[in-house]
């Protein structure tokens, strides 16, 4: 307390929330740059966490889906004619 007037600290000043394309684009940027992760949040004012937490999202999402596996054995035994000749 200086000359009888309380000091606070600055209230954090949070961003607006981006849309799933809006953290898109910046996942496609940091992939083109040549920066790490937490370079390039420092660079474009993103939190490195969150940053992170939707470049496993994107890394997960573009993973290959396994298909379910099908038995494809056929279950029963052909029987073919005996020809007589």
């Amino acid at each position: 307390m200086e000359n009888g007037i309380a000091q606070t600290s600055p209230t954090p000043v949070r961003t607006p929330a981006r849309s799933r394309e809006q953290w898109q684009a910046l996942h496609d940027t940091w992939q083109s740059s040549a920066l790490t992760q937490r370079e390039f949040c420092d660079t474009q004012g993103v939190r490195y966490k969150t940053f992170r937490r939707w470049c496993r999202r994107f890394r997960k999402d573009a993973a290959p889906v396994t298909p379910p596996f099908v038995n494809l054995a056929v279950s029963a035994q052909l029987q073919l004619p005996v020809s007589m000749g």
